[in-house]
């Protein structure tokens, strides 16, 4: 069996990461660690996916201590995992009690698109991670909703869709949807969002006359 190669920096980075008192800039801190070894190694880095997505693209506002990275389907996580730390607990999730953090590596292929992955700068590390497109995490929370009737995926999923509404592939996003069996519940969630979005642009335009008249005054 390869050794894996854990630069003696990076341990000294990662007991670092442990005193990082924001837990969303923790996780992602580990993560972009676990990012660069993979690197190091020449293993394809992994991509981060699931409730610290959501977190990243909510800056923060999500909160969730599990961190889910989709990986090479092998040992190698695990031995990486284990050289910081961690313990497996069961067949995809190791555990750190020192600082109560969760990593678990979903077994399966990515079911997003790779062409969307997104790289983020981790400002604590300097690292990159690899992140699940925007398009591809919404349709994910809202096929979760579709599946369990989980009240906190939709509203996630919801407020998502309207914080980028205007940066999201609608084509992408509907031909994934019907692919999903999800097309419903994704149109009943972007009717949602766009009639909030537009009585807020009427509202807004109301305002923006009414200072405008105050001014000529």
């Amino acid at each position: 069996m390869e050794e894996i190669y854990v630069a003696p920096e990076l341990l000294e980075l990662f007991e670092s990461v442990k005193h990082i008192s924001d837990t969303w800039r923790q996780d992602l801190a580990v993560a972009s660690i676990i990012s660069k070894i993979f690197e190091d190694n020449q293993v394809t880095v992994p991509i981060v996916v699931g409730g610290l997505v959501v977190a990243t693209y909510t800056q923060g506002l999500y909160k969730t201590r599990d961190i889910d990275l989709i990986a090479v389907n092998t040992d190698f996580p695990y031995r990486v995992m284990e050289q910081l730390g961690y313990v497996r607990v069961d067949s995809k999730d190791c555990f750190n009690p020192d600082m109560n953090s969760i990593v678990e590596f979903p077994s399966g292929k990515y079911s997003g698109s790779y062409e969307r992955v997104l790289e983020y700068e981790v400002e604590e590390t300097g690292f990159v991670i690899h992140v699940q497109g925007m398009e591809d995490i919404i349709l994910d929370r809202i096929e979760s909703y579709s599946a369990t009737f989980d009240q906190r995926s939709l509203e996630w999923a919801t407020k998502m869709m309207g914080a980028m509404y205007d940066h999201l592939d609608w084509s992408y996003c509907h031909s994934q949807a019907s692919q999903r069996n999800i097309i419903k519940e994704f149109d009943d969630v972007q009717h949602s969002v766009k009639r909030y979005k537009d009585n807020y642009e009427k509202m807004m335009d109301k305002v923006n006359e009414q200072l405008k008249a105050r001014r000529k005054k």
